[in-house]
């Protein structure tokens, strides 16, 4: 027999943020999907919605669901993103939406496709010719700070300096 927490979900006693789970989460995915579509999480302190469909399900209910008072499980964090599309609720979520997610449709990155290719291209080269790079540093910020700021319209945004 499976625990369940006080909520009745079922509980899966691992921490999902560790070493081991951030390098190779396979594992713990499929223990929390073969005990329920929600897992209690007790060393994360956090309910996991397991499954495609329930998910899908949740992320449009959003009078259950709500994302206005933050999404991220760092409480220290969330006050800063509210009002944030991912951290907001209807009405204001979708006219936040609206403006970002038109320039990222599938039609609309068809436009796109080979400027996107040429920067990658650009920047694969440039990391490959420096020999060595940080992938946290010089890769993954790449795309949010200037392929889709340029997609969605907001331009370079100006280097602050702190004195």
């Amino acid at each position: 027999m499976v625990d369940t927490h006080t909520s009745g979900a079922p509980i899966y006693d691992v921490d999902f943020y560790d070493d081991i789970n951030i390098e190779n989460p396979v594992a713990a995915y499929h223990t929390m999907l073969s005990l329920g579509s929600v897992v209690w999480l007790p060393k994360n302190k956090i309910h996991a919605i397991c499954g495609f469909d329930v998910l899908t399900t949740s992320l449009r209910n959003h009078r259950v669901f709500r994302s206005g008072k933050g999404v991220s499980i760092n409480e220290e964090i969330n006050p800063f993103l509210v009002g944030s599309t991912l951290n907001s609720d209807p009405p204001r979520h979708d006219e936040t939406r609206a403006i970002t997610f038109s320039p990222l449709t599938p039609r609309a990155l068809k436009d796109v496709k080979d400027w996107i290719e040429r920067e990658a291209q650009s920047l694969a080269e440039t990391m490959s010719n420096a020999g060595e790079c940080d992938a946290a540093n010089d890769l993954a910020p790449y795309l949010p700070l200037t392929i889709v700021r340029d997609l969605v319209g907001l331009g370079a945004l100006p280097v602050l300096s702190i004195q």
